[in-house]
């Protein structure tokens, strides 16, 4: 979309890729409130391989997964709703410790 500075925010990676943690947390919250309710697909490639990459911590992975959910709400949207159970149970089944973190929630 023209004028979309959330996005182009988003797409530079200069606060999604950011060491700060604070920066990164900020940018994915930002962008799931610009968004929500949109059912923009063109957003699953930015947030998609937040949520999937297992070297990513779960407090980036859960905002990225919330902010999916905030921007796909009431679509039924089915890659979304597999990436996030998919990732939760591969997690959930290695025993994964990252699931005792508060940030775990945001992933559900």
């Amino acid at each position: 979309m023209k004028g979309d500075f959330a996005l182009s925010l988003l797409a530079s990676g200069e606060y999604t890729e950011n060491k700060s943690i604070s920066l990164k947390t900020s940018a994915f919250t930002d962008f799931a409130l610009a968004h929500a309710g949109s059912h923009r697909e063109d957003l699953l490639a930015y947030l998609l391989p937040h949520v999937a990459d297992d070297t990513i911590s779960m407090e980036i992975s859960g905002l990225a997964a919330l902010a999916l959910g905030f921007i796909f709400v009431r679509s039924k949207h089915g890659e979304v709703s597999e990436i996030i159970l998919q990732t939760f149970m591969e997690k959930f089944e290695r025993g994964d410790k990252s699931l005792d973190e508060k940030w775990a929630k945001f992933m559900a």
